[in-house]
């Protein structure tokens, strides 16, 4: 709290500094996930976040790491929209809007290509429980999963996060009577490259898996994939790259 109310006096005194308005902004969604993850209100915080980064991005937008830093709370609030009932797609357009124009300003960073991929996972993952068809968005996740492995071939992770799409669309084919072979080869490939490239992980008993989220009352799940990857339940999805502060310039 003391390091955001010293941030507040900063932008008070420079409305103009971006890296206030940067750090200000994380600082905020780090307090909204942690009051969000011991059950006390966190809306307020979280819109304080995106107000930050969005005033960075009116200050100068053409930092990557605002619309990187700002497309990663929108997709938590996707998730939470989703959660409570509401309808996530208005926000996850705006986080694939604002992860395209991070890609577009730093195409050989490695972060907005796998944040895309988590747009369209998550995407995918709505439309399943929905009993829509995921395909045509969960190819789209393997895609970007794949640019980002491109640049990044030996991120564990990025493994992971390909391997656990490519479940999803496995998982639908076989509800729906299709042949889910291929797309299962193809994940239990890649979440074995991921435990190859982090062996420690397993080693310790942790695993590429987590449990489905909780859906509304209502939503027909049928037997939805449970094999989501997840690092931290107290992000929007697997591993939501960011650019660290270093990367951040007055320009």
């Amino acid at each position: 709290m003391r390091a955001r109310d010293a941030l507040a006096k900063a932008l008070a005194l420079n409305p103009g500094n971006v890296v206030a308005s940067f750090r200000g902004a994380e600082i905020s969604e780090q307090l909204a996930r942690w009051r969000w993850s011991h059950g006390e209100p966190f809306e307020a915080d979280l819109e304080q976040a995106l107000s930050l980064f969005r005033q960075g991005l009116g200050i100068n937008a053409k930092l990557p790491p605002l619309h990187n830093g700002l497309g990663v709370a929108l997709l938590w609030q996707a998730e939470q929209r989703w959660e409570e009932g509401g309808a996530p797609e208005p926000l996850l357009q705006q986080a694939q809007a604002a992860f395209e124009e991070a890609r577009t300003l730093a195409p050989r960073q490695v972060y907005a290509h796998n944040n895309l991929g988590e747009v369209w996972t998550l995407r995918a993952t709505f439309q399943s429980a929905r009993r829509e068809n995921p395909g045509p968005s969960g190819r789209a996740a393997v895609e970007a999963y794949r640019q980002a492995l491109s640049l990044q071939p030996q991120d564990a992770d990025l493994w992971a996060n390909l391997g656990r799409v490519q479940t999803l669309l496995a998982t639908w084919s076989l509800e729906t009577g299709g042949d889910p072979r291929a797309e299962l080869a193809k994940a239990e490939e890649s979440l074995a490259r991921a435990t190859t490239l982090n062996p420690a992980r397993a080693t310790r008993g942790a695993t590429w898996a987590r449990p489905a989220r909780s859906r509304p009352a209502g939503w027909r799940t049928g037997a939805l994939l449970r094999n989501q990857t997840s690092s931290s339940r107290h992000r929007p999805s697997n591993k939501l790259c960011r650019w660290s502060r270093a990367g951040m310039t007055t320009g």
